[in-house]
């Protein structure tokens, strides 16, 4: 199976989310090198979309990775702010439209959630470009927020980011192993 790990935003010109002196970019690359490393060990072939700071990777750009290496799915990394300083949790985003797309979204939440701790905000339909012209099961994840210093010292800690990481790929296995299950039965 080829996966796609995607660090949102570029880390360049668009650092993404910054709460508490912290930039999304910074946390959301380092989870998904981690990511990559757990799922090449239990034998994922897996596609990055950015390793560092690079000005132009645009959701189209990877949009365009994802389709012409087709991949397997698309795993995009983010995290998030609020207002309030008391707003916590993770949260998977999918596209419309997309059973396959959700049910990755519902196994990746699932795991992360009781891996972290954090609360579980649930699975949501969302329509973003890099959501929705993939072509392959996708899901978009906010990690956690990091207005809320907590999740904030969660999201900045390596040995939290490798848990959240080896979470995402026991979701991506779960899911892998759904699937498997129901193509058997039903095939």
């Amino acid at each position: 199976m080829k996966i796609v790990v995607d660090p949102g935003h570029d880390g360049y010109t668009d650092p993404g989310k910054c709460a508490g002196g912290v930039r999304e970019c910074d946390v959301v690359i380092s989870i998904a090198k981690y990511l990559c490393k757990e799922l090449y060990e239990r034998g994922y072939e897996t596609l990055l979309t950015r390793s560092g700071n690079v000005p132009g990777i645009t959701p189209q750009v990877r949009v365009e990775l994802a389709n012409a290496n087709r991949v397997d799915a698309l795993v995009s990394i983010h995290t998030n702010v609020a207002v309030s300083e008391e707003v916590s949790g993770t949260t998977s985003y999918y596209p419309a439209g997309s059973p396959e797309s959700r049910q990755l979204a519902d196994a990746i939440q699932e795991c992360l959630v009781a891996a972290l701790g954090t609360t579980n905000c649930g699975i949501r339909e969302k329509e973003l470009s890099v959501l929705t012209a993939v072509r392959c099961p996708v899901v978009l994840i906010s990690v956690g927020f990091l207005s809320n210093p907590a999740e904030r010292a969660l999201l900045t800690d390596s040995e939290r980011q490798q848990q959240a990481a080896r979470a995402m790929a026991e979701g991506v296995e779960k899911y892998r192993m759904r699937r498997k299950r129901h193509y058997f039965f039903n095939g």
